[in-house]
């Protein structure tokens, strides 16, 4: 699998440069007034949490 290179931005501003796997389809969402996936680009906000009723934003990926 091809590999992607990605900034993390913490919450408290520090960048640090990251080598992740393909995301594939992970980070596409669902836009309701398109009717279709959408793959994103860009500086893309992380949240995380125990579950979609407690999640957090923690930073974000720039997705090149």
């Amino acid at each position: 699998m091809p590999s992607q290179h990605l900034t993390h931005r913490s919450a408290d501003g520090a960048v640090d440069p990251v080598l992740s796997e393909d995301l594939g389809d992970d980070a596409d969402y669902w836009d309701e007034s398109k009717n279709r996936w959408i793959t994103p680009a860009g500086r893309v906000p992380l949240y995380i949490g125990r579950s979609a009723a407690h999640i957090e934003p923690t930073g974000s990926i720039t997705v090149r």
